[in-house]
Formats: C-alpha cells, sequence, structure tokens
C-alpha cells in the first residue's frame, strides 16, 4: 500500500491510514515487503534525529508500546547504508535488533517478523502504518503488510 507522510508530518493523510486498520485475532507476526524509496535518504544534521529509527509498517497485538512488531529503518548518511531492524516491544520492553543493511536506493526487501508465544499477550490485533518523525521532505511508503 502506497503511503505519502506530508513534510513535517509524522503520518500519511488519515484515509490512507483508515483502510488498513483491519483487526486479526491471534496473528502469529507480519510480513513486510516493498522497495527502498529515494526518499528515505534523510540526513538530518542532527545525531540524535539521525539515529531514530522510522517504521515501515507493522502489527500490534492491545497497546503498541505494550506487544508490537514493526519493520524499522534508518539511513546512515556517512556510509550511505540503509539499515533495517525488527522494531518490537515485548511486555513494554523497547528492543530493535538490526536485521540487514541496505546500499541500493530501490532495492527490494522482505522480512517476517514474528511474536514469541511463549510470552502472555491479547489475542487481538490490528496493522500499524508507516510513521517518519518529523519528515524533512515528503516521504514515500510503498510496501505490503501481511499479517501472518
Amino acid at each position: 500500500m502506497r503511503q505519502v507522510i506530508p513534510e513535517g508530518r509524522n503520518y500519511a493523510r488519515w484515509w490512507q491510514r483508515i483502510l488498513s486498520l483491519w483487526p486479526r485475532w491471534k496473528p502469529k507476526g507480519v510480513e513486510v515487503s516493498g522497495y527502498i524509496h529515494p526518499s528515505w535518504a534523510v540526513d538530518f544534521n542532527d545525531k540524535k534525529k539521525q539515529t531514530k529509527w522510522q517504521k515501515v509498517g507493522g502489527i500490534s497485538r492491545g497497546n503498541h508500546h505494550e506487544f508490537s512488531r514493526r519493520l524499522g529503518v534508518r539511513y546512515d548518511p556517512v556510509t550511505k547504508t540503509f539499515e533495517f531492524a525488527s522494531y518490537e516491544y515485548n511486555n513494554g520492553v523497547r528492543s530493535y535488533p538490526i536485521i540487514a543493511r541496505f546500499r541500493k536506493v530501490g532495492e527490494q526487501y522482505r522480512f517476517v517478523l514474528l511474536f514469541n508465544d511463549k510470552v502472555k499477550m491479547p489475542c487481538f490485533a490490528y496493522r500499524l502504518n508507516a510513521y517518519f518523525e518529523d519528515a524533512p521532505h515528503d516521504v514515500v511508503v510503498n510496501a505490503k503488510v501481511r499479517v501472518l
């Protein structure tokens, strides 16, 4: 699904977001696939902002700051690489293990992010949309998010 996050905003327009809010019951995880768009190559000229993770898409079981799996991406202007991570919350504890690095704009990606079934969590789940903190220009996210 193509979403455009306007300059200075964090989310796409409401009509792009509402189309993806289909609830699910007891999902195992999420598959996120698409390609790296040139608008992701952002140099904030601010080390604190540069190290923040932007979210391509994902899924939450209950509160997304308690149990969620999202595909995170950030751009490193020094090495000119895109880092991908499984941006996740488990019982409110955030972690983001890096799972891949890409160099080329336009390169395709596909990741499967699974929940740990040993952790007790809500059964009801919903998809999470793209999020880009303080977009310095229009950011295009063309990603398919499939709930497993």
